[in-house]
């Protein structure tokens, strides 16, 4: 599975939204996060965005000429929002970018950030130049308002970048999404989502409390209860 990843404003020339926060230095972070995480999954991973361009224009022109010649299966752009606004959204660029769209944007909601859901090109705003140039499934990711002080508080490059992962693995391959936990586990924020479902404190530590709380909920779903997290315990937890 080939995976183009655009960070929004990304060469030199072009400028994001700043406010609170700083929508370029922001999608640098996060995408640079989020393109490891695919490719320790397993994905093939290009970063389509140039570092340099004459124009806004030719950047977006190259962002999809590479995604389009590397014959990518889905095509990511990282954004971030301004306007006055709060929330998160997710852009698609035909009907066949929903189900990872509303996995992306759901995933990212349970951050906190208030759900904006998803929104068609055309039918909901504008036409953007790179949902509708590229010839793959293509989504553009609006993470948190810049200029909105109850986002910027939410906002952590490394809980956005492990969101809009999960959103794109659970919405390609859901089993992926869903790795064995258990005492001791070293996957942080995969455990800090486990225990949020859970409805424990979310430390990222799979520890005494924890292993007790999935043992709790596989007695009240009618699986064995061992505490280890497996495709059983996943299927009860997210139906």
């Amino acid at each position: 599975m080939k995976i183009a990843i655009d960070m929004g404003h990304y060469s030199s020339d072009e400028r994001g939204a700043a406010a609170i926060g700083d929508e370029k230095a922001m999608v640098r972070d996060v995408g640079a996060k989020l393109i490891k995480r695919l490719e320790k999954s397993g994905y093939d991973v290009l970063l389509v965005s140039p570092e340099h361009a004459a124009s806004t224009s030719e950047s977006l022109k190259k962002r999809v000429e590479a995604a389009n010649s590397w014959n990518a299966d889905l095509f990511t752009s990282i954004h971030m929002n301004a306007g006055g606004g709060n929330g998160c959204e997710v852009w698609i660029g035909s009907e066949k970018g929903r189900y990872v769209a509303e996995k992306v944007v759901r995933s990212i909601a349970e951050l906190g950030f208030r759900d904006r859901g998803v929104k068609l090109q055309g039918r909901d705003g504008k036409g953007l130049y790179v949902l509708r140039h590229t010839r793959m499934t293509a989504i553009l990711v609006e993470g948190c308002f810049v200029d909105s002080r109850r986002d910027m508080s939410l906002y952590d490059p490394e809980r956005m970048a492990f969101a809009i992962w999960r959103g794109i693995v659970a919405g390609l391959n859901p089993v992926q999404a869903r790795p064995f936990l258990a005492k001791g586990s070293g996957f942080a924020y995969e455990v800090m989502y486990l225990q949020g479902l859970l409805g424990v404190e979310a430390d990222g530590i799979f520890g005494r409390s924890t292993e007790r709380a999935v043992m709790e909920f596989q007695r009240k779903s009618g699986l064995a209860a061992d505490g280890m997290v497996g495709t059983q315990t996943w299927g009860k937890l997210l139906p």
